[in-house]
């Protein structure tokens, strides 16, 4: 552990350092930032990753473990890293993790979150998908907070194919991030339209009966029929 002293030090290595772009202060950093000191290695962290854009010399998965790290602005210092990547490469790799059933929840989830730093079309089905797999509602909602992240387009271009998925539980999750996320999107409301209409129709609502002789409605039931009772 540092002691305030010896911290003081630290730091103003640290600080020294972002003005040497050179491999070897790249090796004199990276054992701090594992200290057990939380501003010590924020600021390492912080100082590797200005150093990265530049020299180079640490592997991606080196910021991506640190995303993860108790302290916020550790974890935000990490994923700025991240940024001096190829974006997929490293949007790839937070998605391996936050998929992986062997990593806890809590790691799970940031990684979740932090996918929000790489919008991408890309990520909209596998997240969905684990959306509608996990039995754990707080990674759910991790994927909402996401996916709000996200432009309409991309959520549009990733959500309205998985209304036709094979799997009723992907349907109706994709169905339920459209209504609540991209319901204001002029994209989806023809969809949102439908999905609603049916529902009411299903439920025998005043509103929903006047859609029980509509042509387009009535071409939409099968499709909508398996996920109708878990959306009402």
């Amino acid at each position: 552990r540092v002691c305030p002293i010896d911290r003081i030090d630290a730091e103003e290595m640290i600080d020294g350092l972002r003005y040497l772009p050179d491999r070897r202060s790249v090796l004199v950093l990276t054992p701090l930032a594992d200290s057990t000191d939380e501003p010590t290695r924020w600021l390492a962290i912080q100082t590797l990753g200005l150093l990265q854009a530049r020299v180079r010399g640490l592997a991606a998965s080196f910021f991506l473990k640190r995303s993860n790290d108790k302290s916020e602005r550790v974890r935000r210092a990490a994923l700025e890293a991240l940024h001096s990547y190829p974006t997929r490469r490293v949007a790839e790799m937070i998605l391996a993790q936050a998929l992986d059933p062997k990593e806890q929840d809590e790691v799970r989830d940031r990684s979740i979150r932090a996918l929000a730093a790489f919008p991408s079309v890309r990520w909209v089905r596998p997240l969905t998908v684990f959306a509608s797999e996990t039995p754990s509602s707080s990674l759910r909602l991790a994927v909402e907070v996401t996916l709000r992240a996200f432009s309409d387009e991309d959520r549009r271009k990733g959500l309205l194919p998985l209304l036709d998925d094979e799997l009723h539980a992907v349907r109706r999750q994709a169905a339920l991030f459209l209504a609540d996320l991209s319901g204001r999107d002029a994209g989806v409301r023809p969809a949102r339209h439908l999905i609603i209409a049916f529902i009411d129709f299903r439920r025998g609502q005043r509103h929903g009966r006047l859609y029980q002789h509509d042509g387009i409605v009535r071409k939409v039931l099968d499709r909508f029929e398996p996920i109708a009772d878990s959306l009402r």
